[in-house]
């Protein structure tokens, strides 16, 4: 993962604005799984990088990073669109925005971006971020 700016897990890097990207890619190529087309592996292992609170935390009204003590969080509610397939062995842009945050709970949206531009997929995700 490279965070752009920087990450929100020590501390919280870059502008804090609600918007942040990560070009994500897997350590390894995707091997076969039984019982799966490759295309359903790769709908899989895209499924796995939904997650959405990165620009909640972001901005000065929500900002604490990751690893502040008592910080908690949940996902309260999600749906991802699968527009296309693509390549997952190689570099994606997932692009994040926060549309709402107030009283502890926040929505934020995900597209994720070959690295030429293809639309491949959009999440949407309620979370909830407080300190204990």
């Amino acid at each position: 993962m490279r965070h752009v700016p920087g990450p929100v897990y020590l501390t919280v890097e870059g502008e804090r604005v609600p918007q942040q990207a990560v070009w994500v890619r897997p350590f390894d190529t995707l091997r076969p799984v039984d019982g799966l087309t490759d295309e359903q592996r790769d709908l899989a292992a895209l499924g796995l990088r939904l997650r959405l609170h990165d620009p909640r935390t972001r901005p000065a009204r929500a900002g604490p990073p990751w690893a502040k003590p008592g910080l908690v969080t949940a996902s309260l509610d999600h749906a991802m669109w699968f527009h296309r397939p693509g390549p997952m062995d190689e570099w994606l842009l997932y692009a994040q925005e926060a549309v709402a945050a107030d009283a502890g709970r926040g929505l934020a949206v995900g597209r994720f971006f070959t690295t030429t531009g293809t639309h491949l997929a959009t999440v949407v995700q309620e979370g909830l971020i407080r300190s204990s």
